[in-house]
């Protein structure tokens, strides 16, 4: 089991990073707890 937290930009980049890790031989489980900053405009 592998569990993660931190920040993505967007949902794509968090999609990426659990694939990444479901990909890794071994890991029988992911956990993500990435949350998606909002973006800030000016």
């Amino acid at each position: 089991m592998v569990k993660f937290e931190g920040k993505a930009s967007n949902a794509a980049e968090k999609d990426l990073v659990t694939k990444y890790v479901q990909d890794v031989y071994g890991v029988k489980g992911v956990t993500n707890n990435i949350s998606i900053e909002e973006s800030k405009t000016t």
